[in-house]
């Protein structure tokens, strides 16, 4: 489904910074693989790159066989609105808005007629595991937990074939984050290839691919049984 080939990422400020150092991988349709390393390794450089959010200095990024610096700005944006559902740590849901309209925008921008934007929203929250109940309380009277199904629900609502998730557990407590996962790697059985980017040990050892990241640069590429890398990381 993706494939890297030797990718590289300078940021040129007042100081020049190298965030990878030649990145290959691949990664198949349906796979379930996270993306550890400790802060500065290059995880979220690497995650915005995959979701074509920025591009690389130099090296070829591959989007179902096509390569994403070659695309125009509208390609890309199709991609970043039908094939990748992004999943962050901080929600980024508008406060004073109710859950369903959330998860309802990105359907309303794309100019869908309202019963069909109805329809994909409920598949969404029930596929995220959200409470009927609450899908009409404004985002800012949930929980963390909640709001953050509400995140997942919102990136499923174009039925992408790839889920991006960054440190998607990062402000939750360790049972609302078991939570998260379960209702993640839920989707991941239904066929989202799902890619989570974490420095978190526990969160890594639901995957079942581990990659690795020092330095800006992969140091393991390996099952989650054979991932030697996962001692390095604090629980």
């Amino acid at each position: 489904m993706i494939e890297c080939k030797n990718i590289t990422k300078v940021y040129k400020n007042e100081v020049e910074t190298q965030a990878l150092r030649g990145i290959s991988f691949s990664i198949d349709e349906g796979e379930f693989v996270s993306i550890i390393g400790a802060s500065g390794s290059g995880k979220s450089t690497l995650m915005h790159i995959l979701g074509c959010l920025d591009t690389p200095t130099s090296g070829q990024y591959f989007f179902e066989g096509k390569e994403v610096s070659k695309l125009s700005e509208d390609e890309l944006a199709e991609i970043r609105k039908k094939k990748v559902g992004f999943v962050f740590q901080m929600y980024n849901l508008l406060p004073r808005v109710s859950v369903f309209r959330n998860v309802e925008l990105p359907l309303i921008y794309e100019g869908l007629p309202k019963k069909e934007r109805e329809e994909k929203v409920k598949e969404a929250l029930k596929a995220s595991a959200f409470p009927d109940e609450f899908w009409f309380h404004l985002s800012n009277q949930l929980s963390g937990g909640m709001q953050q199904r509400v995140a997942i629900a919102r990136a499923l609502v174009q039925n992408p074939k790839m889920i991006l998730a960054d440190e998607p557990t990062g402000n939750l407590d360790s049972k609302t984050g078991d939570i998260i996962l379960n209702t993640l790697i839920g989707l991941n059985n239904r066929g989202h290839t799902l890619v989570i980017v974490t420095h978190e040990l526990y969160i890594a050892r639901y995957a079942k691919r581990i990659i690795a990241l020092k330095d800006g640069q992969v140091i393991e590429d390996a099952p989650r049984e054979m991932a030697k890398s996962l001692k390095l990381i604090k629980e």
